[in-house]
Parts: structure tokens; C-alpha cells; sequence
């Protein structure tokens, strides 16, 4: 990150043990500089890094952005310790706020300060990476505590939760690391309702998904449904909302209906991944009520063109190997639409920008998984594909011409010769072949456009 553009604040307190040990970790990773003006006193500068110590708290500053103003920070990052009666080994980063009339540890009821999801989506990963050799949960904590009147984007980065964890030297390595290695990344971004102190969804789909959250407001406390507004109104480019739960406090739900934000669960995040939430409510409107969009692409598109495939063709093929279906999915970028019964509707959407070859590849593997288990013939047609399918089946009524006996069957039909009154009975003689034959569109059919207006 070495645009000077993006400045990063790195705020260390002098009463905060893990501060500290954060801060000599970051001293001794880099040739840092030492300065000093007349606003700001002594402080020590790094590229776009700015480190600055503190006699306080950092709980107990309301007045920073006035206070730092001349450092002209992007962004402020407050290394610090994490405390819990459980004592969980725990490397974790929350915003700051006050969602409910509770404000036992600073800052202002109701209130919040800026969040900086762009450059905690980056956090919570590089925190995850660096930290995969230490014996500590990697975890997002839901909004808590003050300060809540910093209006330049923020966010605490911790170790947890007792003494030895904040004097760890390796813990302390770890969010050194991170913290230098910080770059704002461009992910969807909401906030999300629900959940306890610590989110593993909200963590799992942060590092899983290209969603994050700025604000996460738990479950304990819903008491403030304004809070919602202002948890949206300090988060940049909030374009969503992740409900945990079934939100059941009516005043919440009446609040949730007011705003002009989609909402959605879990599963309904991951479904759609990665597209932009635009497009997913353009795909919501498309579809019916009654089946599930799932994409299997990797990366972003503002438009989808739809096709309709034969029922029949998108059953037998899903029917014969589903694990292959789907990898035939994911490698045409496709987004279906799936029944209650977990089956594929024939209905699918494929990016406009590359449609065509998409489909046809579609149909192509398809094709092919039927191949490898079917014997069958491909007609090319002017405007259509005939795919004859054959089927070989044991036919009792054969068997029983040539004098055999139903207790006979089952080797027959399993594959082996039977001797009967001096002759051999090959499972060719008793089986029956039945052609089907599936018609398909060539190529397939433009139906939909769905875009970004």
C-alpha cells in the first residue's frame, strides 16, 4: 500500500500491554523514522504508515479526528488488548460503537464511529494467514465500546484475552504483519443484524465470500431499532443488509421494511458469490418464487442472458453424475435455479458478454457426461441437436422364451451366461434396447437479458 493517498494512522496507547507489544513488533519489522511538529508531537513515520502513542486509553477518545486531523489519515487502526471471562486465545477486530443506551466502555449511546470495511476485509484475511501457526481463534467481534464520534474510518485490532496472550511476542508479530501489509480491497459491503460478543458466521463469510461488514450489531443489542440507520450511515458503501437470524423484534422488522436495502441470509449470500447487489436483485426479480438462484462463477457481472434447456436433457444428465453437472456448471460460469428437492430447474442464465460460447459449452459437457455412461448418438441438426439415447434392460419376457426360470434371472441380468437344455444364454439374448431420443435448440435460444440499468 504505498499510495501516500492512504495514509494509515496506527494509534498505540501506553496503558494497553498488548499496544505495546504490538508496537515494538512493528518497530523492530521496519526503519521507521522518527519526527515531530508542533501539532502533533513526536511520532514516527514508515511509507504511508503514521505511529503515534498515546496516554490514554483508546476507549476514552472522543476527539481524535480534531486532534489528528493534521496527520491526514485515511485511516485509523488502534492495535489493542482484548479482555473475557473466558479467557479465549483470540486475535480479533471489530468497529466501534454503542447500538444500544449501554456506553459502560466510551463513546456515546446509539452512536458509532466510521467503519472501514474495505480495509477490514483485507484484515480479517491477512490476520487469518499470518496467524494459522499460532494457537489462536482468528475472529470478528460485533460492534462494542467507544470511541464513537471518529469520523475518519476505523477499526480495533486485538489480542485476547489475558496478560500472557497481550505480552505475546508471535501474537504480536502477527498483527504487526497485518497491519503492515494493509490494503483496501473492493468487497460487497453491508451490515449485518444478529449474533452474539464473537460472529463465526459473519467471520466465516468475510473470509469465504466477497461480502464484509462494517457494523455488526448482536443480538443483544436490538433494544435501539434507529440504530440500524446509523449503523448503515457509518459504513462506506453499504449496500446490504445479513440478517443472522429470523429477526422477530417487531420494531426492528417494522425498521428493516422502511429501508431500501436488500436483505438476506447466510445462505443467500454465499448462492450469489460474487456477484454485486445490483445484479442479485435483478436475478431476484427474475426468478420464481419458488426456486433458489445459485451461481457457480468466480467473479463479478452486471449482466445475464437467460436460455431455456429441455427439462429431460438437464434431468438425465444431473441424474447420472451430479458432481460432474455441477464442475459443468462452475466451468460455464452458470446460474441456475434449484427446486426444493435440491434438483435443477431447466431454466439457467449464463453472462451476456459471453453467452453463446457459455451455453454451447454447457450443452457440449453435458453431452459428454452422458457419454461416459450411455451409449448414444448426436445428430447435428441445421437448428437443433438430437441426442438418441439407448438403453439396454433385461426383459423377462425373453428369458422366459428360452425355458428359463425367474430364479435364473438375477445372474442373467447381472451380466453372467446361463446353460439351459444344452444351450448358452448370454445376457444379450434377454435384454430389450429402448431408444430416447432428446431434442435440443442449436444453439441455445436468447431469451432475458438481465443488467444493471
Amino acid at each position: 500500500m504505498e499510495n501516500e493517498s492512504e495514509k494509515i494512522l496506527i494509534i498505540i496507547s501506553k496503558q494497553d500491554p498488548a499496544s505495546l507489544n504490538i508496537r515494538d513488533r512493528l518497530v523492530e519489522m521496519c526503519d521507521w523514522r522518527e519526527r515531530e511538529s508542533e501539532e502533533l508531537g513526536s511520532f514516527l513515520s514508515f511509507k504511508n504508515f503514521r505511529l503515534k502513542s498515546i496516554d490514554e486509553l483508546h476507549v476514552e477518545n472522543n476527539d481524535l479526528d480534531s486532534r489528528f486531523k493534521d496527520f491526514g489519515a485515511s485511516y485509523f487502526v488502534f492495535p489493542t488488548r482484548h479482555s473475557s471471562e473466558s479467557g479465549k486465545r483470540i486475535l480479533s477486530l471489530h468497529s466501534t460503537g454503542n447500538p444500544s443506551e449501554e456506553a459502560e466502555l466510551g463513546g456515546e449511546s446509539c452512536s458509532f464511529s466510521m467503519s472501514a470495511p474495505r480495509l477490514m476485509k483485507d484484515a480479517i484475511v491477512k490476520l487469518r494467514n499470518f496467524g494459522r501457526e499460532l494457537d489462536y481463534d482468528v475472529t470478528l467481534e460485533a460492534t462494542h465500546h467507544g470511541p464513537t464520534d471518529i469520523d475518519t474510518p476505523s477499526f480495533f485490532i486485538e489480542i485476547g484475552s489475558e496478560e500472557e496472550e497481550w505480552k505475546d511476542k508471535e501474537a504480536g508479530r502477527v498483527i504487526a504483519n497485518t497491519i503492515l501489509s494493509l490494503k483496501p480491497r473492493n468487497p460487497i459491503v453491508g451490515v449485518s443484524l444478529g449474533g452474539g460478543h464473537y460472529v463465526p458466521r459473519q467471520t466465516r463469510l468475510s473470509l469465504e465470500t466477497n461480502v464484509v461488514f462494517g457494523h455488526i450489531i448482536p443480538d443483544y443489542s436490538f433494544s435501539e431499532p434507529d440504530s440500524i440507520v446509523k449503523a448503515i450511515d457509518k459504513t462506506p458503501g453499504c449496500s446490504f443488509i445479513h440478517l443472522n437470524d429470523e429477526v422477530k423484534n417487531m420494531q426492528l422488522r417494522e425498521k428493516l421494511e422502511e429501508l431500501d436495502l436488500p436483505k438476506y441470509s447466510e445462505s443467500e449470500i454465499r448462492d450469489l458469490d460474487p456477484l454485486n447487489m445490483d445484479i442479485r436483485e435483478r436475478i431476484y426479480d427474475f426468478s420464481d418464487i419458488d426456486l433458489e438462484p445459485v451461481f457457480y462463477g468466480g467473479r463479478d457481472y452486471d449482466s445475464f442472458t437467460s436460455t431455456s434447456f429441455n427439462q429431460e436433457f438437464v434431468d438425465k444428465v444431473q441424474n447420472t453424475d451430479r458432481n460432474k453437472f455441477i464442475s459443468n456448471l462452475k466451468d460455464n460460469n452458470a446460474l441456475v435455479f434449484k427446486k426444493e428437492n435440491g434438483s435443477f430447474s431447466n431454466e439457467m442464465l449464463f453472462p451476456s458478454e459471453d453467452f453463446l460460447n457459455l451455453a454451447t459449452g454447457f450443452v457440449d459437457d453435458c453431452i459428454s457426461i452422458l457419454e461416459d455412461d450411455s451409449d448414444l448418438e448426436v445428430i447435428q441438426k441445421e437448428d437443433k441437436i438430437v441426442i438418441e439415447i439407448y438403453n439396454k434392460k433385461f426383459d423377462p419376457e425373453k428369458a422366459k422364451s428360452f425355458g428359463l426360470e425367474e430364479r435364473e434371472f438375477g445372474r442373467l441380468a447381472n451380466g453372467e451366461k446361463v446353460e439351459k437344455g444344452g444351450n448358452t444364454i448370454t445376457p444379450e439374448m434377454v435384454h430389450s434396447i429402448n431408444k430416447n431420443k432428446i431434442d435440443l435448440n442449436n444453439p441455445p435460444d436468447q431469451l432475458d437479458r438481465i443488467k444493471i440499468n
